[in-house]
Order: C-alpha cells, then structure tokens, then sequence
C-alpha cells in the first residue's frame, strides 16, 4: 500500500518534470523561430546588398572577400605543414619522458 503510494507520487513528479522540460523545449523553438539570426539574413542578401549595409562598393567587398579567402588558405597551408613538426617533437617529448622515467 505505502510502496504503491510511493510509485504514483514518483510517476507524477516524472509526469510533472517531463512536461516543464516539453514546454521549456517548445518556448525555445518559438524563440528561434520568433527572431531570425543576423548571419542567417546576411546570407541571403547578395553582394550588392552586404555593401552597401557596411557602407562600401560591391568592388571593394569583393577584393576584401578574396583577401580574406587567401589569408584563410595560407593559414590552413601553414597548419598543414606544422602538424606533423607538432606531432614529432610531442612524440619525442613523449619518448624522453619515458626514458626519465627508467631512470
């Protein structure tokens, strides 16, 4: 009798918990759908669209676009070309440890 108690006073507390957390969801998905992101209107804007809201010509967007396209490649060739001098002094750093270690 008190056991049965004790299981239907749980049942509604997970009833309960379970229905806070379904409306908590259900008001975020209404917030999101409420107020649309900043960068998700900049992508539907076109150049022409983008420069003049920062205030410039499509021309120069464009040159700072492909500028930015460059720096981003050289920075992801640089970290190509580190990742295996990283990964060799981490193994030797590992392997001299070890050896101190023994010793």
């Amino acid at each position: 009798m008190e056991k049965d108690r004790i299981r239907e006073i749980k049942e509604e507390e997970d009833a309960k918990s379970h229905a806070r957390w379904q409306e908590r969801k259900e008001q975020e998905a209404e917030a999101a759908k409420a107020e649309p992101k900043e960068g998700l209107r900049l992508t539907t804007m076109t150049q022409e669209q983008i420069a003049a809201r920062i205030g410039t010509t499509p021309e120069k967007l464009k040159e700072l676009l492909d500028s930015v396209r460059c720096e981003e490649f050289a920075n992801m060739a640089h970290e190509q070309m580190m990742k295996p001098i990283r990964d060799a002094v981490k193994n030797q750093t590992a392997f001299i440890n070890s050896i101190r270690k023994c010793n």
